[in-house]
């Protein structure tokens, strides 16, 4: 069994992945910056240093837009093809009765637009049930934002039980709504290439792609539950896990000849979450875990390890 005092180590790393520091800007593009003094080895940031080095001069050639994201990169990075993203607004205020309660309330609104979601869709009322998925999907953002800020109480306290059991039953509740969206998601789509009428076709593809999306980024809170709960392995398979998922959207969106830009994206969401599954399992120790999850980032980006930087 792990001592406390390796579990709150493990916690506390955990905590540097969601309460990033954020420097001041200082060129035409100040919100670039791939995090990489965050990063452990030194090759790692020597990539993350060029990717971030390319960033910076195609998006001052570029009229000071964003043209492409970081890839190896620390825990604070921007930009990033993440769902969970770093934020410099503060965490939610209030007492542990308040923040439950919040809680409380907005896991009802997700629940309840899930099951008007569903009876949409059994309605063939595609588009409503869309419009809800997005908004689910919202709510669920919000959902982990004041769970963090439940977390941050106990973290203040030191309160390592209370903590690690907090985001244990997280996690396993929103494990536990994962596994539906995707075979719900994963039906849909298969269903929607035996519908004769194209329009309708498509609707029901885009409603598919993006249940496939919102487990995903479930996934990616459940990661950081795990590690918040000092269970670095478990947050790993998470990673993974995530990054599969968005390889499914690839695969999804080059059948249908979808648009580049988003083929794109996708690619570089799972190429983000495979290097922060390798970021994880690097700051645990877990080296075979690590070099898996980098060398599957790699592929998805179609390029060996000398040339991350210019992808």
């Amino acid at each position: 069994m792990r001592s406390v005092v390796t579990i709150w180590g493990s916690v506390l790393a955990a905590c540097a992945l969601i309460f990033p520091v954020f420097a001041a800007a200082e060129s035409q593009c100040p919100l670039i910056d791939c995090d990489c003094d965050s990063l452990m080895e030194a090759d790692w940031q020597a990539r993350c240093q060029q990717r971030q080095s390319r960033l910076q001069t195609s998006c001052e050639a570029n009229q000071g837009k964003l043209t492409g994201f970081c890839y190896v990169s620390g825990p604070s990075a921007y930009p990033v093809a993440l769902s969970v993203k770093p934020s410099s607004q503060p965490l939610a205020r209030g007492s542990e009765k308040e923040l439950r309660e919040r809680i409380k309330n907005l896991q009802w609104s997700a629940t309840d637009d899930n099951q008007v979601a569903l009876n949409s869709q059994q309605q063939g009322k595609l588009r409503q049930a869309l419009l809800l998925r997005k908004r689910e999907h919202k709510t669920r953002k919000q959902i982990y934002q004041t769970q963090l800020a439940l977390g941050a109480l106990w973290t203040t306290e030191n309160d390592i039980d209370e903590l690690v059991d907090y985001w244990l039953e997280a996690s396993e509740n929103k494990l536990a709504q994962v596994e539906a969206m995707v075979m719900s998601a994963t039906k849909l789509w298969l269903d929607a290439e035996n519908i004769d009428d194209k329009k309708r076709s498509v609707l029901q593809q885009r409603l598919a792609a993006r249940m496939m999306s919102n487990a995903g980024a479930l996934l990616e809170q459940t990661a950081y539950a795990f590690s918040m709960a000092g269970k670095p392995q478990e947050a790993v398979n998470q990673w993974q896990q995530a990054a599969q998922k968005a390889e499914q959207l690839v695969e999804w969106q080059q059948s249908v000849k979808a648009k580049a830009s988003h083929i794109h994206f996708y690619q570089q969401q799972a190429a983000a979450r495979w290097f922060r599954a390798a970021l994880t399992a690097s700051k645990a120790e877990l080296a075979a875990d690590a070099q898996m999850a980098q060398e599957q980032a790699l592929r998805v980006l179609g390029v060996d390890a000398k040339q991350v930087a210019g992808g």
